[in-house]
């Protein structure tokens, strides 16, 4: 909505005196109206701004029931996907979901160690051959429940001496007819931004 500023300017017989004030009230009112606006302007940035460094962290979780290997893609709640490991490389950039995901009773607001191994997703081709390395295999891309088939599952490192930040996640191999948990990940993160609105 646009506000309209009216000014009345009564002057006697020395006009130099009232066309000087007349001038002095135009060029104050003038600069009166572009400082209101600068802090209003300066006000949404900043606003802005805290929104925008408010942005929600990722969040995963490992599965609290184990599934067949052939059933690890579709074990995520909706929202979520059977991550990759380079998905959740670094735990610290990530929030784990607690309601979701399983807990000890130690885990407070971060994820189990003990309990807390589960299929991940290599990025790999399609692979099972036993004779390959963890990372490599994955149960033909999480179709085969073979006894014969080899698949990769990952867990955080335990063992706090040898622990450094290059190496959370301990990979080990497991039959493809074995059940295991399964690590997931949020499929995407939305940040909403409110803009203020600003009146003229």
């Amino acid at each position: 909505m646009e506000k309209k500023l009216y000014i009345r300017i009564r002057y006697g017989p020395s006009p130099g005196l009232g066309i000087l004030f007349a001038a002095l009230l135009i060029v104050g009112s003038f600069l009166g109206v572009l400082i209101i606006q600068t802090q209003r302007t300066q006000a949404a940035d900043l606003e802005v701004e805290n929104v925008t460094n408010r942005r929600p962290m990722r969040q995963f979780y490992v599965t609290k029931n184990n599934v067949p290997a052939n059933q690890a893609l579709a074990a995520c709640a909706s929202g979520y996907h059977m991550a990759s490991l380079w998905e959740i490389n670094d735990p610290s950039n990530l929030k784990y979901n607690t309601t979701l995901g399983d807990t000890s009773d130690d885990s407070g607001a971060g994820p189990p160690i003990a309990s807390a191994v589960g299929w991940v997703r290599t990025g790999w081709g399609s692979e099972a051959d036993g004779s390959k390395p963890a990372g490599e295999i994955n149960c033909n891309v999480w179709t085969s429940v073979s006894g014969s088939d080899w698949g990769t599952y990952v867990s955080l490192e335990n063992d706090w001496r040898v622990f450094t930040d290059k190496d959370a996640w301990f990979a080990s191999k497991g039959l493809c007819s074995n059940t295991q948990r399964v690590w997931c990940i949020e499929d995407q993160v939305y940040l909403r931004v409110f803009l203020p609105q600003v009146v003229r």
